[in-house]
């Protein structure tokens, strides 16, 4: 038996995480109720997370609440898709004077986003849509790669029947007036 036969590799249970958060001013289903972002290294919208298990540290993984949930999560990344898309439709609203054939495409491809971002549950949501924007082609491709890349990764199937009210925490922590 060679060396490598006999070595065995275990998946980590703690990773931690650094991102910048969002930059959007109006609050929305991904607000978690922080009352600040913590501050990271002089970066006054750094976010950083000890994530054990999945979950947070700090929470409970046997009590699922929002505030337990990473930025990361597939409820928050898709809460923000959700906001952007939002963005994009308001914005080609009041856009006036774009030519004819681009217009048409723009409406196509918003009109498809929109629909995958307004499903109600993450199974919709993930599902491959029947017309494929330049967007969604390219998220294929990423998606393709990333399997291909990840080739031992076990993909997580069957737990896709929830909303975005899993964002919705029913303890959300109360402000303190200033």
């Amino acid at each position: 038996m060679g060396a490598s036969a006999s070595r065995r590799t275990k998946p980590a249970v703690i990773s931690a995480v650094w991102a910048a958060a969002s930059s959007v001013l109006v609050p929305s289903v991904v607000d978690n109720g922080a009352k600040s972002l913590p501050k990271l290294a002089g970066s006054r919208t750094g976010l950083y997370e000890t994530i054990i298990n999945g979950v947070k540290q700090g929470n409970r993984a046997s009590e699922p609440l929002a505030r337990g949930a990473s930025a990361l999560s597939r409820a928050r990344l898709w809460g923000l898709s959700k906001e952007i898309v939002q963005s994009c439709v308001d914005d080609h609203d009041q856009e006036t004077g774009t030519e004819i054939g681009v217009e048409e495409r723009q409406s196509v491809e918003l009109d498809v986003t929109k629909r995958i971002a307004d499903a109600s549950t993450y199974r919709e949501f993930k599902k491959e849509p029947t017309v494929l924007t330049e967007s969604l082609e390219a998220r294929r491709s990423a998606i393709r790669e990333a399997r291909r890349v990840l080739s031992g990764w076990i993909p997580n199937l069957g737990d896709e029947n929830w909303g975005l009210e899993v964002l919705i925490d029913p303890k959300k922590r109360k402000r303190c007036p200033n």
